[in-house]
């Protein structure tokens, strides 16, 4: 629970929805589109182009019904809505992300289709064999009990639903800190491929797709890097938070030296 706490903190952003918006170059009192919003609300590496390769490599329709695990503002689920007509339900541990993405959600017209509420991924507040797809993007970093993670994904699934993740892994080596998801090892989780295909299977699931994307995330972050360091003032700065360049900059150096991992996957429940 201290972890828990340390981790909603780390994320707490005052003011949240306002800053967003001006970042963005909206007004409060607008009805923005979801294209408006852009890569803007989606603060995983690759953005936008990640979650629609994740929609697609899911298999992701319009009857599914998605729980989108660590959704902070809430850019993947509405994408999710918009693009594959699914409704989707998003958990995060931090307020300000829950009531921001529910503000930006208002702001579109999702509203009847994508919902975001405050809960704990280790313990959800849902039935069993209630969703069709869990959904998870560079979430797991900050939850260190990936065994019950896992097993409470592979509980709120219907039979044969799947999981369906964007993360970040370990590889050999201590990180340079800090980095987006932690300024320090106290709350940086990471799992290696290994472990994790291990939580998969003793969690009643099955791999069917693994796609290494180590370089490419790699590739992106050098070309990012520039644009990251030339606007202070962007939506991922308000997100972010403090020493946003040197964040970035260690996750590349990271990424570089082989000590985080990149991969796209999506298991079945068995």
């Amino acid at each position: 629970m201290i972890l828990d706490v340390s981790v909603s903190e780390h994320y707490s952003r005052q003011d949240l929805t306002s800053r967003l918006l001006r970042a963005i170059g909206i007004s409060e009192d607008s009805s923005p589109s979801i294209d408006d919003l852009g890569q803007a609300d989606e603060f995983h590496l690759r953005g936008s182009q990640a979650t629609l390769e994740l929609a697609k490599i899911a298999g992701i329709v319009a009857s599914d019904k998605v729980l989108d695990i660590g959704s902070g503002v809430g850019g993947p689920s509405r994408k999710l809505a918009h693009t594959r007509g699914c409704q989707v339900i998003g958990v995060d541990l931090t307020p300000d992300f829950v009531e921001a993405a529910n503000a930006l959600t208002r702001m579109v017209g999702l509203s009847g289709r994508v919902d975001f509420r405050l809960a704990n991924a280790c313990d959800l507040p849902f039935e069993s064999g209630s969703f069709d797809i869990v959904w998870t993007q560079h979430a797991t970093m900050n939850i260190s009990d990936k065994f019950t993670f896992y097993r409470e994904a592979r509980r709120v699934l219907k039979k044969s639903g799947r999981i369906a993740f964007n993360d970040i892994f370990a590889g050999s080596g201590e990180l340079h800190f800090p980095v987006p998801w932690a300024e320090d090892s106290s709350i940086s989780s990471l799992a290696t491929f290994e472990e994790t295909r291990s939580y998969l299977m003793t969690a009643g699931f099955e791999v069917t797709t693994w796609h290494d994307l180590t370089q490419v995330g790699t590739d992106w972050l050098t070309n990012a890097l520039p644009m990251i360091r030339a606007n202070s003032e962007s939506p991922l700065a308000v997100v972010v938070g403090s020493n946003l360049i040197q964040k970035f900059e260690n996750l590349l150096t990271n990424s570089q030296e082989g000590r985080v991992q990149l991969a796209m996957a999506v298991a079945t429940a068995v």
